[in-house]
């Protein structure tokens, strides 16, 4: 009898694997997405604003995102890394007896998807794992993705919205840490950004903002916020982006 496999568990949301960013501008108004990519820092922008766009029309739409927007979304630069992910995870495996490799699980939350939808996207994104990893699909919320389900299901998790998923778990974390798991999220400010003076004036009392949301989150998980260019639209300018 063949034993079970014990592969790492990588978490990756849907909104991590395609830009539904881009795909929620594009319900606004779909030609300023070409003049948004050829005219402003897109990939390495450090906010969801956009010139000529209301932003709280954006945000609104973004919240409740659905398939409309994913038929608008195109992917993106997630995918390279998660295969990079896997790479190193089944190395790790070859001297890690405990460990026979990795395998993806995509979250489709908050989307409602028919049967064959899903099947679609499992086969796109196995297809780009060009067969290291097997994928298998949940839909599950922030607060259904409890702290301990999480730490006794998953060794990496990627996500684009993490804010919601800390806000909706706060009151779980003191029960449960899990600084063990990594999480890669985009840096990027949710809230209002700093000002130059502010940014200023934190980098010389200790840190920038971002390397003090990495710090402050480390007793729970170890938070990691990468370059926003892994979660936009896939560009071979930003392709061999490295970690």
């Amino acid at each position: 009898m063949s034993k079970t496999k014990n592969l790492s568990s990588i978490l990756v949301s849907l909104d991590c694997i395609l830009d539904t960013r881009l795909g929620t501008l594009a319900k606004i108004d779909p030609n300023k997405v070409d003049e948004i990519l050829l005219t402003e820092d897109y990939h390495t922008r450090d906010t969801d604003v956009f010139e000529g766009i209301d932003n709280e029309l954006y945000k609104k739409l973004y919240k409740s995102r659905d398939t409309n927007t994913l038929a608008n979304s195109m992917i993106t630069n997630i995918m390279p890394l998660l295969r990079h992910l896997v790479s190193k995870l089944n190395e790790q495996a070859v001297v890690r007896p405990y460990s026979d490799g990795a395998k993806i699980i995509v979250n489709l939350y908050p989307y409602k998807l028919k049967k064959e939808e899903q099947i679609e996207i499992g086969k796109a994104v196995a297809s780009w794992m060009q067969g290291m990893a097997p994928v298998s699909l949940i839909n599950m919320s922030p607060t259904q993705l409890s702290p301990y389900y999480c730490k006794n299901t998953f060794a990496l998790m990627l996500m684009y919205d993490y804010e919601e998923w800390l806000e909706g778990n706060a009151e779980l974390f003191y029960k449960t840490q899990m600084p063990e798991i990594s999480m890669f999220v985009p840096a990027i400010y949710f809230n209002d950004k700093p000002s130059d003076v502010e940014l200023a004036k934190m980098q010389n009392e200790s840190m920038s903002p971002f390397q003090a949301m990495e710090s402050l989150a480390k007793t729970i998980i170890d938070l990691t916020l990468i370059d926003v260019a892994f979660f936009s639209i896939f560009s071979e300018k930003f392709k061999d982006i490295q970690l």
